[in-house]
């Protein structure tokens, strides 16, 4: 069974935190050149394939949602009744990111042309009653993703205000991220620096603070992104009329399951603070038991580990 852009993710971020909790990227007393020289390496690697984490999730994690967007729900929505700004992208800006990946890419791949004719049939099938939305419909135009291509995603999509609307998820979900997008340019700074600069030092405080930064935008993007699709399968008519800032972060419903270590418990509860709805010793049992909801379809849960890691997330109910 292929794992999702979400289980990759979350599988990812744990290991990279777990490299960090290694002595070995420490730095030492000043006396203690070699372990230095060598920790500060690694740091520079843990800084690129931090970065690389959260890009790849949010680039699959746009393809995951447009490989849906024909078929989800209990009538398949005709390429026409899209939003416009939706089909847009799915023909010009994936038309242009085709091109700069395969500008980019072309002497690593196998066979250019067929790679070329079978994305450009994705775009062409959208005269069809089958159709498929090229993956490349946003965030393909640079080699690598930018605040720029993710503001500009969201909006396609139909989400207002941004990455204020990240950062106001964020805080639904009590995270304390203050300025995501600026997390984001951080990262990708250090990303670079750590691969075009042999002096670069990737400072240990900020590669420990990344982790809980890109958890944040992951989970904040998908609910956000994850929220038209559901649109979509309710054939919510204003949505696919005009969704320009359809998409309102306050209004989104986020649910928790956060870990009890004096009872050693699993516990769910509809808001931080309230009442305990129910616990468990496993919190796979507490999703199951919040999937089976039908009157919380449209709500949002995550699984919070006893250091307020975000360790899991479930979205929205499509049946």
């Amino acid at each position: 069974m292929d794992l999702t852009a979400r289980q990759k993710f979350l599988d990812r971020i744990i290991t990279f935190r777990k490299a960090l909790d290694s002595e070995i990227v420490f730095s030492q007393g000043l006396d203690d050149t070699e372990h230095n020289k060598r920790a500060r390496i690694l740091r520079n690697g843990l800084a690129i394939i931090g970065y690389t984490i959260l890009e790849d999730f949010l680039k699959s994690r746009i393809e995951e949602v447009l490989n849906q967007v024909s078929s989800i729900g209990s009538e398949n929505i005709s390429f026409q009744r899209l939003p416009k700004t939706l089909r847009d992208a799915s023909i010009f800006d994936a038309l242009q990111g085709l091109a700069a990946y395969v500008k980019q890419n072309r002497k690593d791949m196998n066979n250019a042309i067929l790679f070329v004719q079978e994305n450009a049939a994705k775009i062409a099938s959208t005269q069809t009653d089958s159709y498929d939305l090229s993956p490349f419909s946003m965030g393909w135009l640079q080699s690598n993703l930018t605040s720029e291509n993710i503001r500009d995603s969201l909006r396609i999509f139909g989400v207002a205000e941004g990455w204020t609307a990240i950062q106001k998820v964020t805080s639904l979900a009590n995270i304390n991220v203050v300025d995501p997008c600026q997390d984001f340019q951080n990262a990708a700074s250090r990303r670079h620096n750590a691969a075009h600069n042999a002096d670069a030092d990737s400072l240990y405080s900020d590669l420990l603070s990344y982790g809980k930064e890109a958890t944040a935008i992951a989970f904040s993007f998908d609910a956000l992104i994850t929220k038209a699709l559901y649109f979509i399968s309710q054939q919510d008519e204003g949505y696919l009329e005009d969704n320009k800032n359809y998409i309102q972060a306050d209004s989104l419903t986020i649910r928790f399951i956060m870990y009890n270590t004096s009872n050693q418990e699993w516990q769910r509860f509809n808001e931080i603070p309230g009442s305990l709805i129910e616990s468990s010793s496993d919190y796979t049992e507490l999703l199951s038991s919040f999937r089976g909801r039908q009157n919380d379809q449209d709500a949002i849960i995550i699984v919070k580990d006893e250091r307020n890691n975000i360790i899991a997330w479930e979205l929205y109910s499509f049946s």
